[in-house]
């Protein structure tokens, strides 16, 4: 297999190179423009169905800068506030929000991770709408702010090591499971 490919490496070469070069004259700039489209709409869909953010928390929208169409339906756009940032992505049926405080702000969470941990009494669990983020985040929105304010946010970081500990614990458990299921004889 690795000698076909070896073989037919100055072949594919130049075949791929031409590819590349036809889809960045034909296709790349309409890309573009659709995903920008796409994180735009996005934009405009949390302002109108979220705007708690904007008008309570003086929350700004912060689209990323595009250099390159992202894949398939996908849109990323960010809403900045005074202590954190929160990331919206949607595409392919999905939605999904993290968080990050603006001191550390690599430092990307799951919301409903972090909203599990400030508040015990919310059930970790995958956003279906904004309707279902905003029942959420609208009442453990000033607890968040605390608890990614740089005072408080190292407070945050045992709780939030022990949570991927468990992940990590029941991941392991579950990938055991499958392969005592999948190789009986081992």
């Amino acid at each position: 297999m690795l000698f076909g490919i070896e073989v037919m490496k100055p072949i594919l070469v130049p075949l791929f190179w031409v590819l590349d070069k036809t889809y960045e004259l034909f296709f790349a700039r309409r890309d573009l423009r659709m995903s920008k489209e796409a994180e735009e709409q996005l934009g405009r869909e949390i302002q109108s169905k979220l705007p708690f953010l904007f008008s309570d928390y003086g929350g700004q929208l912060c689209p990323y800068a595009l250099e390159k169409a992202r894949p398939f339906d996908y849109a990323v756009t960010k809403v900045v506030f005074r202590d954190f940032s929160l990331s919206f992505t949607r595409g392919r049926g999905d939605f999904q929000v993290r968080v990050a405080p603006n001191h550390a702000p690599r430092a990307w969470e799951e919301l409903p991770i972090i909203l599990s941990i400030i508040d015990e009494g919310f059930e970790r669990r995958e956003f279906k709408s904004f309707s279902d983020l905003e029942t959420a985040l609208k009442p453990r929105m000033k607890r968040l702010q605390e608890a990614l304010s740089t005072n408080r946010y190292p407070e945050l970081l045992p709780r939030l090591a022990n949570v991927h500990d468990h992940d990590r614990a029941i991941i392991r458990q579950w990938e055991t499971e499958i392969n005592r299921r999948l190789y009986p004889d081992k």
